[in-house]
């Protein structure tokens, strides 16, 4: 399996994992009590997070906490939500509990990056502008949580959105936004890039072929994001995954 497969899905773990004391060597993630890792078996197809106890700093036998079905044709945003799922298995698994955080009157906006590659934080930054009347609900959910878990409000706020404005056909203010989610999506990190074409665009349509035609449509000009907002309306198909956060089989 190609490595930056195998970085997309580690890089969904990572933050959880590091910021609850967790260490990070050759792919293994360690504290005084356990080891995480992330292993791709080739024969059978499929992704498994593996755990294994620690004692006096000696590794024991790790054994399959999860796993997940994937195929050499599948790519970086499909490994993403691999990553996604393992995430969710590691913060029940190992009883990590997200970090409980201030007031939301304490809570600042998210700012751009100050560099060339935008960030999650620059992308919120923009969705905020395009729709500022979820800056007081992003303040509430950064105070609850303690941390931006930016898929659940993606999905609530920027595609919930956009899917509304495709059911109006309001071309012009749609194409408004993806010119401002292509820039995103050039200059972005691996992270902005996924979060835009999966959770926002993806989540717009979640499959809809009558949502996604006029996606695609309106994405003509935005080649960048056409061919992989197209990929991933046909995955939605039939990737479990994809269809459990986008709350298509519940």
């Amino acid at each position: 399996m190609e490595q930056k497969i195998i970085d997309a899905v580690l890089g969904e773990i990572r933050p959880t994992l590091t910021d609850n004391g967790y260490t990070e060597k050759d792919g293994v993630f360690t504290n005084d009590s356990r080891a995480v890792k992330v292993e791709y078996d080739e024969s059978r197809e499929l992704f498994n997070l593996l755990t294994a106890e620690v004692t006096a700093g000696e590794v024991g036998s790790y054994s399959v906490a999860a796993c997940y079905l994937f195929d050499s044709t599948q790519r970086e945003s499909d490994a993403v939500a691999v990553g996604i799922d393992f995430n969710d298995t590691v913060t029940s698994l190992l009883g990590i509990n997200p970090r409980k955080s201030r007031r939301a009157n304490d809570i600042s906006l998210p700012q751009k990056s100050g560099g060339d590659t935008a960030d999650i934080g620059e992308l919120c930054n923009k969705i905020l502008a395009i729709f500022p009347a979820y800056k007081d609900l992003y303040k509430e959910r950064m105070a609850e949580d303690g941390e931006f878990l930016y898929i659940n409000f993606f999905l609530e706020t920027a595609a919930k959105e956009i899917a509304q404005l495709l059911e109006e056909n309001n071309k012009k203010k749609l194409k408004k936004i993806y010119d401002s989610l292509n820039d995103l999506y050039v200059r972005g990190d691996r992270n902005v890039g996924n979060t835009v074409i999966v959770v926002i665009l993806g989540g717009a349509i979640k499959g809809d072929p009558v949502k996604t035609a006029a996606m695609l449509e309106g994405l003509e000009d935005f080649p960048y994001l056409k061919k992989p907002v197209r990929h991933i309306a046909m995955r939605t198909r039939k990737d479990r995954f994809l269809r459990e956060i986008y709350g298509l089989d519940a």
